[in-house]
């Protein structure tokens, strides 16, 4: 059976073992692989999922709540809004829906937000396509395998998988076949594309560094996303260009039409900086290249 999901953020949950344990510490049966019914979870309201980049700390935090419940193991996956997949249970039933995990494999999305917006939406339905995707490839669903919400399993009593489910484009966007929408390359930890194909948002204390994608990142516009941000007028900021597979400019504003005046004119192969002030609108702001090449944002402070 192949593995396509990432093992990077499970070790320290199954630790790679032969089996994986229910609550009475007896070992949970294998899946009956592969199965038809794919079912979508979510982390609910009030978690701390909903950052860029989750950690060990707050994954180990999902199965700290599970045994607590007495379901340790209670899904098969967990994905997150950058695409990044990684087993739980992985193949061995897991305890996401009472009386039918010997015959559906569970997907756990960490977000815990009762109120998307329509960027972090489709960043989740992405995760879950491409989660969807991983678990074929990997043999545990068939292709033409159904996709249910949680609410939906025989006996759901719950409002799960929450506004994905209730916002009937978005769900019809989860349930869609996979072929009728090729999934995205996943980017680094840490990033979050967005709705443009050259278009990513990410957000950081201090740096925004494009770099972590290898290849310079194409001619278009970028939305810059400082943590803590949200509130303050604008921010001092040290952009830099660097990598420039041509010569170019760089510009940075809150947003609307684009300015004429660049922040930056750069030459190819050449690394530039310069600190400018930026106004911000709702903690974000603008970065347009002219020319394919790395963009650095390092933070110095906000105003109000």
């Amino acid at each position: 059976m192949a593995t396509p999901f990432d093992r990077s953020r499970y070790d320290w949950m199954r630790n790679n073992a032969a089996v994986v344990l229910k609550s009475d510490g007896t070992p949970r049966p294998p899946l009956r692989t592969p199965l038809s019914t794919f079912t979508v979870h979510y982390g609910g309201a009030g978690s701390s999922w909903t950052d860029y980049g989750d950690t060990k700390d707050e994954l180990w935090g999902v199965e700290l709540y599970a045994r607590g419940a007495g379901k340790p193991n209670e899904y098969n996956v967990c994905g997150d809004s950058e695409g990044v997949t990684w087993e739980y249970a992985g193949p061995f039933q897991a305890a996401h829906s009472a009386g039918e995990n010997h015959s559906a494999f569970g997907h756990l999305t960490l977000y815990g937000l009762e109120n998307l917006t329509e960027v972090e939406a489709q960043g989740l339905i992405r995760g879950i396509r491409r989660s969807r995707q991983q678990a074929v490839d990997a043999g545990y669903i068939t292709p033409n395998h159904v996709v249910l919400g949680h609410r939906e399993m025989p006996g759901g009593n719950t409002s799960c998988p929450g506004p994905l489910f209730v916002n009937k484009r978005w769900w019809g966007q989860i349930t869609a076949p996979l072929l009728a929408a090729p999934l995205p390359p996943v980017p680094p930890a840490g990033y979050k594309r967005i709705a443009m194909a050259t278009n990513y948002e990410f957000a950081t204390a201090t740096r925004w560094d494009t770099r972590g994608f290898g290849d310079p990142i194409p001619v278009g516009t970028y939305t810059v996303e400082l943590q803590g941000a949200k509130g303050k007028v604008g921010a001092n900021v040290n952009l830099t260009i660097t990598q420039a597979k041509a010569n170019g400019f760089a510009t940075a504003w809150k947003g609307g039409a684009r300015p004429d005046s660049s922040k930056i004119n750069f030459q190819r192969n050449q690394s530039i900086a310069n600190e400018i002030n930026v106004a911000l609108d709702n903690g974000k702001f603008l970065v347009h290249i002219s020319q394919p090449a790395h963009i650095i944002v390092d933070l110095a402070g906000y105003w109000t």
